[in-house]
Parts: structure tokens; C-alpha cells; sequence
């Protein structure tokens, strides 16, 4: 029997959360330099980022059903499946990415109308958002791609690419948002077409290494030979648990932010800068699940090797999560300072801060085991958790709001209930052994 090392498990890891932290800086670059134009600025990006990344869950979220099926066609040997897999992700995916860039266009108005009070923040969602939409198919294609790589654990081409991407919209925000060598000055419109324009060229690396790359030609990712009604059936089914949360998630995100601009527009940025560390700080701890996911998925019916892989999953996430938290702590004045020089916004961050800080210790525990259970392909009960989860989280939430509690620690409090309870969701299936079953189909 095959054993999994730390080893294994960090070689699939370290490449991924390297390329997570690549798309999030996509996002980081925003953010910063959005601090630099004003609060309400600030507020607004840290606004659309959610709104955005609200409907771009969704395809992250079925885009695991690449990653799972892939993976699976792989430890079983069977290369050219792997690649229908990816073609058929593609074509699932496309889908739902024009689909969703419909929806926001049609939709747009009405929900900031609803969902934002002040006039100028609202103004300003409008504008980047109105743009943004048009980003969606090119984030499906490319989340088409990191799910294959990933399945086959190439994951460092992933890196390389979202590390161009990233230094892509770096370059393309300085130069539109404050208007360089010539061009006018265009706020954070320029950030949003900076930002889709980086995506784009992502897109084209993306294409042109597949076509070349010697190792992928054997997937044959360009031979179509026709829709296989099983293997969408398949990706569906891996892919559905991630799709609802992220369905779940975009919407709980949306109504957090909602909760905190009734208090004021300096209490939404202050949050945008935790949730911005927040979300750095889940890239380890994501970047793991999703390791330990594929590396149970790898081992096929071994299950003595499914408790290997969860303990060190959860210990390799709490080890690196203890050094990032130790970090901010540390060197938390000078973090905030990168983000605003509004000193009532960065007086709203710091005790939030610490509380969300703790949180995460417990996210290392929680994403860890019920990544390796997703692993398994027990679509089925995860999506009991993920509903479970996220209807305790908005619970928590509409009592908040209909109580209009204005304190940040108890809003931010919201994170704990959340990963509390999908903890305890993944131990009760743990516990149950029903994933043992479907490691052996």
C-alpha cells in the first residue's frame, strides 16, 4: 500500500496556494490601491470584490467536479478520460459563466438599488461592476484549466500562469486607475478593466501552454469526439456540494456586507481589509483541503490511508495558520497602513481583526476534514453540511439584523458559527462511515 507523506501532501499544496495567492492578488491589487484614492473607495471595491466573487463561486464551486473526475480518471490510469473530463468541465462551465454574465447585467441595477443606501457607494458599485460582468467566461475557462492541472498534480503551472496574470493587472491597475504614460486617470473604472484585461491575457497563456506542452498532448484536450451524457452526469455530481456552497456563500458574503453598511461606509472598508487578510489567510488552509481532497481521491479504495491524509492535512494548516496569524499580529500596524490612512477606518480594525484571527484556527480543523471527505465523491452528504452550514450562518446573521447590532466583533462573530458548524458537520460523517462506501466506487 501506497503511503502518503507530508511530503506528498505539501507538493501538491505549496504549488496551489502559491496560485490561489496569485488570483487573490488580482483582488489585493484593487483593494490597495483603491485605499489610495479614498474610504468610500475602499468600501465600494471591497463591495463589488464580494458581489464579484459572490456569482465567481459558483463556477469555482463545479469546477471541483473537474478536479475530482480528473483526479479519479488519473489513479485509475485512464489518461484520455481525463481529458473528456476537462473538455466536458469546459463546455459545463461555459454555461454557467454566460449565464451568470446575464444575470448580472439584467440584474444589476434593482439589486444595488436594494441592497446599498448610500447613493455615492452605490454609484461607484455600478460602475465597476457594470464591467466586471464581462470577466465571467474568460473565469470559467480558467478555472477549466486549474482543475485540470490540478487533477493531474501539475499544479505548478498554475503558479507560473497566475503569477504572470497578477503581475499582468498590477502593471495595468497603476497605469489606469491613476492614468500613466499618457492615458487619463480612470478610478476604479480602470481597475475593473485593468483586472479583466490581466484575466484575459491569463487565458491566452493558458491556451497556447496546453497546445504546446508536450506532456498534456496525450489528454487530447482539443480532440472532441462528442457529449458524454456520464461524464457530465459525473462532473455534476462531484462538483454540486462546492457549486451550492458557493451559491450559498456568494449570498451570505453579500448579506454580511449589507449587515455592516447600515453602521457606515468606514465600517464596510474597515471590513474589507479583515476580510482581505481573512481571505489570505484561507489560502493555506483552502490550499490544503484541496490537496488532502486529491490525494484522497488519488488513493481510490484505500481507506486506512483517508485517516493518514486528514491528520496531517489538519496539522500541516494549523502549523502554517499559527506562523501567518503570528505575522499579522506582529506586524499588524504597518499591514493596515498599506491598506488606508483613514485613521477612523484603522481604528475599526483591530479588535475584529484579533477575533477573526482566532476563527481561523478553528477553519484549519473544519475545511480539512470535510475537504478529504469531499475528496471521496460523497456529493450527496456534503451538500447537507453545506446547506446545514450556511442556513446557521444566516440565521445568525438575520438575527443581527433585525436586532440592528452595530458591533463589528459580534457581526464578525458570524465566521465562527459558520465554521463551527461545517466542523461539526464533517465529524458527524466522519463518525458515520458512509464515505468508506463511495472510496471504493
Amino acid at each position: 500500500m501506497k503511503s502518503f507523506s507530508y511530503k506528498h501532501l505539501w507538493s501538491v499544496a505549496l504549488p496551489l496556494m502559491l496560485a490561489e495567492l496569485m488570483e487573490l492578488l488580482i483582488n489585493i491589487t484593487d483593494i490597495l490601491i483603491a485605499g489610495r484614492l479614498s474610504s468610500i473607495a475602499l468600501a465600494a471595491i471591497g463591495f463589488c470584490s464580494i458581489y464579484h466573487f459572490g456569482f465567481v463561486y459558483l463556477i469555482f464551486g463545479l469546477g471541483n467536479g473537474i478536479q475530482t473526475f480528473v483526479a479519479k480518471s488519473i489513479s485509475k490510469n485512464k489518461i484520455v478520460q481525463a481529458g473528456d473530463g476537462f473538455k466536458h468541465g469546459m463546455l459545463i462551465l461555459s454555461f454557467l459563466a454566460f449565464s451568470l454574465s446575464a444575470i448580472m447585467y439584467v440584474s444589476l441595477d434593482l439589486a444595488l438599488d436594494t441592497l446599498i443606501q448610500g447613493q455615492e457607494l452605490r454609484s461607484l458599485c455600478h460602475s465597476y461592476l457594470g464591467i466586471r460582468l464581462i470577466s465571467f467566461p474568460v473565469i470559467g475557462f480558467i478555472t477549466a484549466f486549474n482543475m485540470f492541472y490540478l487533477g493531474i498534480s501539475r499544479s505548478y503551472i498554475i503558479f507560473i500562469i497566475a503569477l504572470v496574470t497578477a503581475g499582468f493587472n498590477a502593471i495595468l491597475n497603476y497605469i489606469l486607475v491613476f492614468g500613466k504614460f499618457g492615458l487619463p486617470g480612470l478610478g476604479l473604472n480602470g481597475s475593473a478593466i485593468g483586472s479583466t484585461i490581466a484575466e484575459g491575457l491569463g487565458l491566452v497563456i493558458f491556451v497556447l501552454y496546453s497546445i504546446f506542452d508536450k506532456k498534456t498532448k496525450p489528454y487530447l484536450l482539443y480532440n472532441w469526439s462528442g457529449i458524454d451524457k456520464k461524464i457530465i452526469k459525473s462532473t455534476m455530481k462531484f462538483g454540486s456540494p462546492a457549486l451550492i456552497h458557493g451559491w450559498m456563500s456568494s449570498f451570505s458574503w453579500i448579506f454580511f456586507f449589507v449587515l455592516v453598511e447600515r453602521i457606515s461606509t468606514e465600517a464596510v472598508a474597515a471590513s474589507t481589509i479583515i476580510e482581505n487578510i481573512y481571505l489570505i489567510i484561507m489560502v493555506p488552509i483552502l490550499a490544503f483541503s484541496t490537496a488532502g481532497s486529491t490525494l484522497i481521491s488519488t488513493a481510490g479504495a484505500k481507506v486506512l490511508e483517508f485517516n493518514n491524509i486528514v491528520l496531517k492535512t489538519i496539522f500541516s494548516s494549523l502549523a502554517l495558520c499559527f506562523v501567518l496569524i503570528a505575522l499579522v499580529l506582529i506586524f499588524y500596524q504597518s499591514i493596515v497602513t498599506i491598506y488606508t490612512k483613514d485613521l477612523k477606518v484603522s481604528s475599526l480594525v483591530q479588535t475584529p481583526l484579533r477575533v477573526v484571527l482566532t476563527i481561523l484556527l478553528v477553519a484549519c480543523i473544519s475545511n480539512s476534514l470535510v475537504g478529504c471527505i469531499n475528496g471521496t465523491g460523497s456529493a450527496k452528504y456534503l451538500i447537507y453540511i453545506e446547506l446545514c452550514t450556511l442556513i446557521s450562518y444566516f440565521i445568525y446573521l438575520g438575527i443581527l439584523y433585525r436586532y440592528q447590532v452595530t458591533d463589528l466583533n459580534i457581526i464578525w462573530l458570524s465566521e465562527l458559527v459558520y465554521v463551527v458548524v461545517l466542523g461539526l458537520g464533517g465529524y458527524v460523517m466522519y463518525k458515520s462511515g458512509k464515505w468508506k462506501g463511495y472510496m471504493l466506487e
